[in-house]
C-alpha cells in the first residue's frame, strides 16, 4: 500500500514532468489564440421597430386586419427569407464575395437567413376582460451580421424598409381584399334580391285575392254574396209564385172582349175549349157526350198546335234573346264575349224560326198578333206584367248563376289560402333575409371602405423605425477573451493531465522510502549523485548551443523575412493593425 503523498512529492512530480505540462499546455493556449486571431470578425448591426396601435379608436372604426402582429412579422419574415429576396440582397450588396464561388446557391441562402435575427419585444398586460395578465408584442428588434460594419448596417437598413413598406402592403392589401370582396357579395346579393323581388311580384300577381291579407275580404265576399244568393232566391220563387197567379188570371182573360170579327188562333181556340170543358167538369161526369165532344175537339186542335205552339215558343225566346242583347249593349262594347255570344244564339234562333215557317202550311203558322188587334186593356196590362216578371226570372236566374260561379270561386280561393300563404311567407322571408342580408352587407362594406381610408392614410396600427440601424464600432462575434480564456485553462489542464498521466506510467522507484516498501528492508545510507566534469562540460554546451540557436535562428529569419519577403516595419503595421481590429487594443 502505497504512502499519502506530501505537496513536496507533487512538486517533485511537477519537476520531473515539467516538460509534459509547460509544453502541451503552451500549445493549446498558442492554438487558442490562434483561433482567436483567425477567426473574422462578425459586427452586427440592430434596428428596433415599434408597432403603434391604431390611432383611431376600434368602436368608431374596426379594423379589417383582424390577424396578430406576430403572425404578420412571421409572413414578412418568411417573404424576406425566401430564396429571390435573399439573392436578391446579396446580389445588391455583394454579400459573400469570397465564398459565392465555393458555396452552392441553398448554402449561401442558408448563410444568409441564418445571419438575420428576430425578437419580439412583449410586455405584460392585463385587460379587463381576463384576470390575469397577458403578453403583448408591443415591438420587435432586427439584426443582421456580416464581416463588414458598414454592409452589416445596409442589410438592416434594407431589411427594416422592407419590413415597413411590407407591413404598410399587407395591410392595405388586406383592407382592399375585404372591399373587393365585400363589393362582390353586396352586387350578387343584391342581384339575388331582385330576383327574389320579381318572383315575389309575379307570385302576388298570379295569387292576388288568394293573400293572406285578403282573408277578410274574401270571407266578407263570401258572407255577401251567400246573402245576395238568398235575396235572388226568394225573389224568384216570388215572382215564380206570383207568375203563376198572373197566368191563371191572364188565361181567363178575353182579349178580343166584345169583338167578334177576328178568326181566333189555334191556341186560342184551344185555351177556349180548356176553359169551357172545366166549367162542363164541375157539372157533368167524363163520361158525358158533351164532354166527350169538348175533349175531341181539343185532341183535334191541340194536334195541329203543337207545331205552331214550338214556333211561337221559339219567336217568344227570340224576343227574349233581343231584350237581353240590348240591355248587354247598354253595358258592354260589341267585342264582348258575352254580346258576341249572345248575338250569334239570336242568329242561329232566327235561322231555326224561319227553316220552320218554311216547313208548315201558311194556315198553320203562328200570327204576330198586333197589340192593336187586342180590345180588352185588363189583357194587355196582365200580358206586359207577366212579360216583364218573366224577363226579370231570366234575369235573376243569371244573376243567381253569376253569384254561384264567384261564391264557388271564392271558396276555391279560400281552400287554396292556406298554401298560398305558405309559399307566400316563404318568399316574404327569403326576401327579408336577402334584404336584412344586403343592409348587413352594406354596413359592413362602408365600414371596410373607412378603414380602407384609414390604412391608406396610415392611421391604423403600422410599424415604426424608433432606432434605425446603427454603424457597430466593434466586432459581435467571435469572444476572443473567452477564447483566449479557454485555451489557457484547457493548456493547464491538459498540461497537468499529461504530466500526471505520465507519473502514473512510470514505476521507477527514487525515494529511500519506497525503496523500504518495495524491498521490505530498512535503508542504511542514501548515495547521492555525483557529476563527472564532462558530464558538467556536456550540460554547458547543450546549454549554451540551445541558447545560440534560439538568438540566431529567429534573428537569421527575421532578416531572410526583411530582405525577401516583407519589410519588418510594414509587417509590424500589418501586423499590429490585423490584432488592433481583432482585439481593439494599440501595438
Amino acid at each position: 500500500m502505497s504512502n499519502p503523498k506530501s505537496i513536496d512529492d507533487y512538486f517533485a512530480i511537477i519537476r520531473r514532468r515539467i516538460h509534459w505540462i509547460i509544453w502541451p499546455a503552451l500549445l493549446i493556449a498558442f492554438s487558442g489564440f490562434a483561433v482567436a486571431t483567425a477567426l473574422p470578425n462578425i459586427y452586427r448591426s440592430e434596428a428596433r421597430i415599434l408597432i403603434e396601435g391604431q390611432q383611431v379608436t376600434e368602436t368608431l372604426v374596426p379594423t379589417t386586419v383582424t390577424s396578430f402582429v406576430d403572425q404578420r412579422i412571421q409572413s414578412i419574415v418568411q417573404q424576406v427569407m425566401s430564396r429571390s429576396k435573399v439573392l436578391e440582397i446579396i446580389k445588391k450588396f455583394d454579400l459573400y464575395k469570397e465564398q459565392r464561388d465555393k458555396l452552392t446557391t441553398d448554402a449561401l441562402v442558408d448563410k444568409f437567413t441564418e445571419a438575420i435575427q428576430i425578437l419580439p419585444i412583449s410586455t405584460e398586460i392585463k385587460t379587463s376582460q381576463s384576470k390575469s395578465p397577458s403578453s403583448l408584442t408591443i415591438a420587435f428588434s432586427l439584426s443582421f451580421e456580416a464581416r463588414s460594419p458598414k454592409k452589416a448596417q445596409q442589410v438592416t437598413n434594407e431589411l427594416a424598409s422592407f419590413f415597413l413598406a411590407q407591413n404598410i402592403e399587407a395591410r392595405k392589401d388586406t383592407a382592399k381584399g375585404t372591399v373587393d370582396f365585400l363589393s362582390m357579395q353586396v352586387k350578387t346579393t343584391k342581384a339575388e334580391l331582385d330576383q327574389l323581388q320579381d318572383q315575389f311580384s309575379r307570385f302576388k300577381e298570379e295569387h292576388l285575392e288568394e293573400l293572406p291579407e285578403f282573408m277578410n275580404v274574401n270571407i266578407q265576399n263570401l258572407t255577401r254574396l251567400d246573402g245576395e244568393l238568398n235575396n235572388v232566391n226568394r225573389e224568384i220563387v216570388s215572382l215564380e209564385e206570383q207568375n203563376v197567379i198572373t197566368r191563371n188570371q191572364f188565361a181567363a182573360l178575353d182579349p178580343y172582349l166584345g169583338e167578334t170579327k177576328r178568326v181566333l188562333t189555334d191556341e186560342e181556340q184551344l185555351q177556349q175549349l180548356e176553359l169551357k170543358r172545366a166549367e162542363l167538369r164541375a157539372r157533368y161526369s167524363d163520361k158525358h157526350p158533351t164532354l166527350r165532344a169538348i175533349d175531341k175537339e181539343i185532341e183535334i186542335i191541340g194536334s195541329t198546335a203543337s207545331g205552331s205552339k214550338g214556333l211561337q215558343n221559339k219567336m217568344d225566346r227570340l224576343k227574349i234573346l233581343e231584350q237581353e242583347l240590348a240591355q248587354m249593349r247598354s253595358k258592354y262594347s260589341e267585342q264582348h264575349p258575352s254580346v258576341k255570344k249572345l248575338v250569334g244564339q239570336i242568329e242561329e234562333l232566327k235561322q231555326e224560326i224561319e227553316k220552320q215557317r218554311k216547313e208548315m202550311p201558311a194556315s198553320k203558322q203562328p200570327e204576330v198578333t198586333d197589340s192593336k188587334e187586342i180590345t180588352n186593356p185588363a189583357y194587355l196590362s196582365m200580358k206586359s206584367e207577366l212579360e216583364r216578371s218573366e224577363v226579370r226570372v231570366k234575369f235573376l236566374r243569371k244573376e243567381r248563376q253569376r253569384i254561384l260561379t264567384e261564391r264557388e270561386e271564392l271558396q276555391n280561393k279560400l281552400k287554396t289560402m292556406p298554401n298560398v300563404e305558405k309559399q307566400y311567407r316563404e318568399y316574404q322571408m327569403d326576401y327579408e333575409n336577402a334584404k336584412n342580408r344586403l343592409n348587413e352587407l352594406q354596413q359592413k362594406l362602408q365600414v371596410a371602405k373607412i378603414a380602407e381610408g384609414m390604412e391608406e392614410g396610415q392611421l391604423a396600427e403600422k410599424f415604426t423605425l424608433i432606432e434605425p440601424p446603427y454603424l457597430p464600432e466593434e466586432p459581435d462575434k467571435p469572444n476572443r477573451k473567452a477564447i483566449l480564456l479557454i485555451g489557457i485553462v484547457l493548456g493547464i489542464g491538459v498540461g497537468f493531465g499529461l504530466g500526471f498521466f505520465r507519473e502514473y506510467l512510470d514505476h521507477s522507484i527514487r525515494t529511500p522510502e519506497e525503496v523500504e516498501q518495495y524491498a521490505g528492508y530498512p535503508v542504511l545510507a542514501v548515495i547521492p549523485k555525483i557529476a563527472s566534469p564532462k558530464e558538467v562540460r556536456k550540460r554547458r554546451n547543450r546549454i549554451i548551443g540551445v541558447s545560440v540557436a534560439a538568438l540566431v535562428v529567429p534573428a537569421a529569419g527575421l532578416a531572410i523575412f526583411h530582405y525577401y519577403v516583407m519589410d519588418l516595419y510594414v509587417f509590424y503595421y500589418r501586423l499590429a493593425r490585423f490584432l488592433a481590429e481583432r482585439y481593439y487594443t494599440s501595438f
